[in-house]
């Protein structure tokens, strides 16, 4: 749609703001910049600005505490056995832990390197498919692992999207920026807010799905009497929210597994 003609675009524009309730159309040049994300110099660019070595070792020590709470939280489960423990005291172990960006993100020369191939001109479709063409490029190799200098981050340093994945923690610049992390703020605000959501993502690692994977990434079978009770534990949880939620709200989620992860 975008690449059509102003007038389909406006009819576009006018349905969704029927639809959707979109008050106005963005800036063109808004547009222009959502369809040509060039991510990686625009991380160079925010870091080298709003990321200080003082806020990176303040996140650093809250998320080593995080790590240290939930390694005691475990240590003191009375929900499994003794030699399932030791298997998840071992991937809480080795949970790599990604923070803020990767350092070449500091380098520019290695990120001019990263577009080079990318032509630019003054035509908007033809950066468009430019854009394309280098975008799958990259996908392709990084996918053989041939030139990745990503390194495990699958996150992109300007994205507000904390996440859990194959027991990597990666926590972006942009989850370490105000009003979600202030390094001036007390501890116990900062602990309340990124705290809370570095928790949660860390907490993937042992929830119902992420106790069914072990140290290696591989599947294991969970002994029956664990999986009873955390199935009536869960069930204990919805009971819970069922008492809060009104009936208009019901049970709908953006994901209706999210609430057997919870």
């Amino acid at each position: 749609m975008i690449y059509s003609s102003e007038d389909i675009r406006n009819l576009f524009i006018n349905l969704e703001n029927e639809e959707i309730g979109i008050v106005e159309r963005k800036p063109r040049w808004l547009e222009c910049i959502g369809e040509i994300e060039l991510t990686d110099a625009a991380a160079y660019a925010f870091t080298k600005k709003y990321f200080s070595k003082d806020s990176e070792q303040k996140a650093r020590s809250m998320l080593a505490a995080i790590h240290e709470s939930l390694q005691i939280m475990i240590e003191k489960s009375n929900l499994m056995t003794g030699e399932l423990k030791e298997d998840i005291l071992r991937k809480l172990k080795k949970m790599k832990i990604f923070i803020g960006f990767l350092q070449w993100y500091k380098n520019q020369t290695h990120v001019d390197n990263i577009f080079k191939g990318l032509n630019i001109g003054d035509c908007y479709m033809d950066n468009i498919l430019s854009y394309r063409k280098f975008e799958l490029k990259v996908g392709l190799t990084n996918m053989l692992n041939l030139a990745s200098t990503y390194e495990g981050w699958d996150v992109d340093p300007i994205n507000v999207n904390a996440r859990y994945q194959n027991n990597i923690i990666s926590v972006p610049v942009a989850n370490l920026q105000p009003p979600l992390f202030t390094f001036n703020l007390p501890e116990p605000v900062n602990y309340g807010i990124s705290g809370g959501i570095i928790g949660h993502e860390m907490s993937h690692g042992f929830d119902s799905e992420g106790l069914l994977i072990d140290e290696n990434q591989e599947k294991r079978k969970l002994p029956d009497v664990v999986i009873e009770v955390i199935n009536a534990r869960m069930e204990c949880f919805a009971t819970q929210f069922d008492k809060i939620y009104t009936d208009k709200i019901g049970n709908i989620t953006a994901d209706q597994q999210e609430v057997k992860r919870l």
